[in-house]
């Protein structure tokens, strides 16, 4: 017969022994668990780890002494998974991410795997291997934590320790640029800039049409270089 590891209380029976008044049931290894009960009924309180083989027999007791051990009954205790390596994978990330794949090395004793991520906002996970991914949400950002556990006919094992990745923010649409909005042809360089944007670390600007000038600057500052020849309606933008 066969158990899991960390089996809740068992129950066995013998159909008695003939002059028998009262009954003396051992497990062996000793180590397996407790077995209680004196008469043809038994129970073992099974020790939380223990797996292998264990062996249960009974004698029956009257006045004159014990009877000969019954044949041992065989019980195998199999295994929970071990708790898995913590997971391994990219730990820095930005908002909107591409799908990303996490692995672990393993877990003795498991068929499959169970991944997480928290808070379940981040992401959804797919994958019951030593390997997943996950489809970020598109507008998370913050701290996500990745963990796995084994699983096998018995249950699940221990969850691996946690696997912090860092999800930075995009920056935020900068206010509109500001600056001179009439002009002459010819004019000298002009001065444009902007409030800022939350979590940006330089800027891009952008001149439309091209041919108005050229445009310089990486910070909230900006310089055009208008073209000499240039007429008409330009657009500045920043990101």
């Amino acid at each position: 017969t066969s158990l899991c590891e960390n089996n809740a209380n068992t129950n066995y029976s013998a159909t008695g022994s003939a002059n028998a008044t009262t009954y003396l049931w051992s497990i062996y290894p000793a180590a397996a668990g407790n077995i209680t009960g004196t008469t043809a009924s038994a129970t073992v309180d099974w020790t939380n780890t223990f797996t292998g083989i264990a062996k249960i027999s009974v004698i029956g007791i009257n006045a004159c002494g014990n009877s000969v051990s019954s044949d041992s009954l065989t019980v195998t205790i199999n295994s929970l998974p071990v708790k898995p390596a913590t997971p391994s994978g990219s730990t820095v990330l930005c908002e909107n991410n591409i799908n990303t794949t996490y692995t672990t090395t393993g877990s003795s004793n498991a068929t499959s795997y169970s991944w997480s991520v928290y808070p379940s906002t981040a992401g959804n996970i797919s994958g019951t291997t030593t390997s997943m991914t996950i489809d970020w949400n598109n507008t998370f950002t913050g701290i996500a934590k990745i963990a796995v556990k084994g699983v096998n006919a018995c249950g699940s094992g221990v969850v691996s320790d946690t696997l912090d990745v860092t999800v930075n923010p995009l920056p935020l649409k900068p206010s509109t640029p500001t600056g001179s909005t009439v002009l002459c042809q010819g004019s000298a360089a002009t001065n444009y800039n902007t409030a800022g944007s939350t979590y940006a670390t330089a800027y891009l600007w952008s001149l439309s049409p091209a041919t108005a000038g050229s445009i310089s600057g990486t910070s909230v500052n900006s310089t055009i270089t208008w073209n000499a020849a240039f007429s008409g309606t330009a657009k500045i933008a920043v990101k």
